[in-house]
């Protein structure tokens, strides 16, 4: 017997409700939080560090005893979600990493099963994680992001030398992680990332990668804190 279908409203990211629609639920987008009452399952996504409280607070008003929460920022653990929590309502958390694979997170057993079937429903693999390895993770992808961007940065020193795309290609292949992962990060954001890296030759690399990021992109504060972070002698 096929589980039951869920009536889900979402607030901010399409991508998780796009994998829940694939399956069957009825998913309305671009939910009202103050209808959030009509809805089986809501899910979150934070556009901001700095917003998520304030979001929560919010819904937390319309939430109903019962109802099922997902947010799916890889910022916060499921904590950020207790004022909704309190009115009676189940809190969880899933963030996509790539290749189908979820880190995710629920306050207690049944969280933890209902996260886990409704990830597994669309081909999904959970991985569940506790708050302190949420950061470490994070860390951890935006570094290979860095490294990946590196590489690409190496890719076109080739071209610029050789003039040959396709022996760049070659040499250094570097595919990017999927677009729907990435997003703009700010100074204060790779400071706290840059804090949870305990290896000092891994904190100067993650740094000096981040610098180049910036000049890139031309982002002039987050150059400035790069170079804060960086041991330059004059």
């Amino acid at each position: 017997m096929s589980a039951p279908r869920l009536n889900i409203g979402v607030i901010g990211d399409h991508f998780l409700a796009d994998s829940l629609e694939s399956t069957g639920h009825t998913v309305t987008r671009n939910a009202d939080p103050a209808e959030i009452s009509l809805y089986d399952l809501v899910v979150i996504d934070f556009d901001d560090h700095d917003s998520a409280a304030a979001l929560v607070e919010k819904i937390a008003d319309h939430a109903r005893h019962g109802q099922m929460f997902i947010h799916t920022s890889l910022d916060h653990g499921v904590q950020v979600l207790d004022p909704i929590e309190v009115t009676g309502a189940i809190v969880l958390a899933a963030h996509h990493i790539g290749d189908n694979n979820w880190i995710t997170a629920a306050t207690d057993e049944l969280g933890e099963t209902i996260i886990e079937l409704l990830v597994g429903e669309f081909g999904g693999t959970s991985i569940p994680v506790s708050d302190d390895q949420r950061i470490a993770i994070r860390t951890a992808l935006e570094y290979r992001d860095l490294a990946v961007e590196a590489e690409l940065d190496a890719r076109a020193m080739l071209v610029d030398t050789l003039d040959r795309p396709e022996l760049a290609d070659d040499l250094i292949p570097a595919p990017p992680r999927p677009p729907h992962t990435r997003e703009h990060l700010d100074a204060q954001a790779y400071d706290r990332m840059h804090r949870t890296i305990e290896d000092s030759g891994r904190a100067h690399i993650f740094a000096s990668l981040v610098r180049r990021r910036a000049e890139l992109q031309h982002d002039q504060d987050l150059e400035l804190w790069a170079i804060s972070q960086l041991d330059y002698k004059e």
